[in-house]
């Protein structure tokens, strides 16, 4: 059962990675079997960061359903941590967008105790397990927007 849920999280993974390639124009995103994240991102041909997949199964259409904040499990705080920057991406159910917001940033926001959350191979989170509450105004929008983002965080040229 275990084994079913990582392949069809990778599977998952892999369409996030085919949708982001697909946008990007001078990064591209190549999926990892590291512990170091889901994703290595590189910069003609340099690996430059890491990418932490999410997928955000309440999250349906364009328009993100919560008016304040997402939530990130704090086991993903390690991802401040790493040799090289991690982006945190969340896509939504049907992956016509995403979100994206660097470790760093999304490690200075507060920890709270979540009722429950769906992970992207489906297993629920437990009442009171806790999340990090990044607020809105923290992350951006848009699959089109997600490499000008890393771009300018890692001060890197078009």
């Amino acid at each position: 059962m275990e084994e079913d849920l990582r392949e069809k999280a990778h599977a998952m993974y892999e369409k996030f990675v085919e949708i982001l390639n697909s946008k990007l124009k001078v990064l591209r995103m190549e999926l990892t079997h590291k512990r170091n994240a889901d994703c290595l991102i590189k910069y003609r041909d340099k690996l430059v960061a890491y990418a932490e997949f999410e997928w955000a199964a309440r999250w349906k259409e364009y328009e993100f359903p919560y008016p304040n904040t997402v939530h990130f499990p704090s086991a993903k705080a390690k991802y401040a941590e790493k040799d090289l920057p991690v982006f945190m991406i969340t896509f939504n159910k049907d992956m016509t967008s995403a979100l994206i917001v660097d470790a760093k940033t999304m490690i200075e926001s507060r920890v709270v105790p979540v009722g429950r959350a769906v992970s992207p191979t489906g297993k629920m989170a437990t009442y009171g397990e806790r999340f990090i509450d990044v607020e809105l105004n923290k992350v951006v929008f848009g699959v089109d927007k997600i490499e000008n983002y890393i771009l300018e965080k890692l001060s890197l040229k078009r």
